[in-house]
């Protein structure tokens, strides 16, 4: 399994067991994958919504592919000395997809963002990112 499993589309909740030593899961087909993702509208559960975040990661992405360079939410800054603010190198998508109005739930966690923001990718035919709630050591 990749490092998430999105870009085989699998879903968040199965990948994540299977990251932690579950069973290993059954991949969907990148129609259903995408039709998962696409219609999802319900945010309950953990699959519910990291399928939201997704979608709205996918949505974000095919109006503003000039961000598909992006690989992370969070904003890349540099220290500048002591005692000072930081200054900001890049705005992560989070930011950017706050910035545009995109209400984001509250509550997610980094293996759920991560597993979004690369399911919006396969779906675009773009590269995995890393997953930054999975440590490889």
């Amino acid at each position: 399994m990749s490092q998430d499993g999105a870009d085989l589309n699998i879903p968040a909740e199965a990948a994540m067991k299977a990251v932690i030593g579950g069973e290993k899961p059954t991949p969907m087909t990148d129609a259903e994958f995408e039709a998962m993702i696409r219609n999802a509208s319900d945010a309950s559960g953990y699959s519910g919504a990291a399928n939201v975040f997704a979608r709205q990661v996918l949505e974000f992405l095919e109006a503003h592919p000039e961000y598909l360079d992006r690989g992370s939410m969070d904003d890349v800054e540099y220290p500048n000395g002591f005692d000072q603010p930081a200054v900001m190198k890049q705005k992560g998508l989070y930011t950017l997809m706050k910035e545009a109005g995109v209400q984001i739930e509250d509550g997610l966690s980094g293996f759920m963002v991560g597993w979004g923001v690369n399911a919006a990718r396969h779906i675009l035919k773009q590269k995995p990112v890393a997953n930054p709630a999975i440590l490889e050591l």
